[in-house]
């Protein structure tokens, strides 16, 4: 996805889907933390069924789904929200020198170490499924590690802006809908990357 077709996505997601984001403003609050584990689970899992439907060929894996709504829960659910939480913390406001120091602070955490894990914990979960025999805990390292550079790549080509964009203009009680939206179209292609390569490695 090229710069310019991200940049539409999210303009133009954001216009059509306003009344969605009035609903998930409601459930994705920071003093509901029970709602917004919920809430990011059944939003990853969608993301995690339409890149199942587009793949070659689609189908659907339940335990696959399954992981996608667990790490939805826990990663966006807990761990993300805390991490542009601290930013804010690090340089209140939205002074151009703030909003980048909040930017590298994102990406410097969820670009790198966030990436990696995801990645790790969709390939390690189909090793403990049985669906990749051949593959271990130390192959799932280093096939994560070889990985992890392309992925990174079309990261910073996408979330630098949204941070900018975030942390520069989105007001602080819709941040959680906006990178929630984000998050979801983002471990929908996290999803396919795993799943393909799960594919290249069984045969």
């Amino acid at each position: 996805m090229t710069r310019r077709a991200a940049i539409a996505l999210l303009c133009g997601g954001a216009a059509a889907l306003n009344p969605l984001g009035s609903a998930l403003a409601k459930q994705l609050h920071p003093g509901r933390p029970a709602s917004n584990v919920l809430t990011a689970g059944a939003i990853y899992a969608v993301a995690d069924l339409a890149a199942q439907r587009v793949a070659d060929p689609p189908g659907f894996d339940r335990p696959r789904f399954a992981g996608a709504l667990c790490l939805g829960c826990v990663w966006m659910g807990l761990c993300i929200p805390p991490v542009y939480a601290a930013a804010e913390a690090l340089a209140p406001g939205r002074s151009p020198g703030k909003v980048v120091k909040k930017m590298l602070f994102s990406c410097a955490l969820l670009s790198t170490f966030g990436n990696w894990v995801t990645m790790f914990a969709r390939r390690y979960l189909q090793v403990l499924r049985g669906v990749d025999e051949s593959s271990s805990f130390r192959d799932c390292v280093a096939s994560c590690n070889r990985d992890i550079w392309p992925v990174l790549r079309v990261d910073l080509k996408i979330w630098p802006l949204y941070d900018v964009l975030c942390f520069a203009v989105i007001a602080p009680d819709w941040r959680p809908v906006a990178t929630t939206l984000m998050s979801c179209a983002w471990q929908a292609f996290m999803s396919a990357v795993s799943a393909r390569t799960a594919r290249r490695e069984a045969e």
